[in-house]
């Protein structure tokens, strides 16, 4: 049987992909990376687009929900599917994640 959540996800990745290059893929100043992979420390990072440029860098994570999205108090996130609610991982810690390893890589105390 199909991973359709995958499948939503990877579809969604490709959609944010197109629209980033077009927006930013013209310009000298700016280079675009999808789906990159890093590891450090034994740790594996995904990070679905990269923009870089010459300033700084800026992390962004794709996600494909259908239904709604809500955030309690405690900052978890839980997502609406068929009129039931489920917690789902934060995209806002998981692009920090992901923006403290790529700051570690590029450190230059990183060996």
């Amino acid at each position: 049987m199909p991973d359709y959540r995958r499948m939503a996800g990877e579809k969604q990745e490709s959609q944010v992909s197109y629209f980033l290059d077009r927006y930013f893929g013209h310009d000298d100043s700016y280079r675009i990376l999808n789906n990159l992979k890093i590891e450090i420390n034994g740790f594996t990072s995904q990070i679905d687009h990269l923009i870089i440029y010459k300033a700084g860098f800026i992390v962004i994570e794709s996600k494909s929900i259908q239904g709604s999205v809500r955030v309690n108090s405690a900052g978890e996130w839980e997502r609406s599917y068929k009129d039931q609610w489920f917690g789902i991982a934060s995209p806002v810690q998981q692009a920090a994640m992901q923006i403290d390893n790529l700051k570690a890589l590029l450190s230059p105390d990183f060996s």
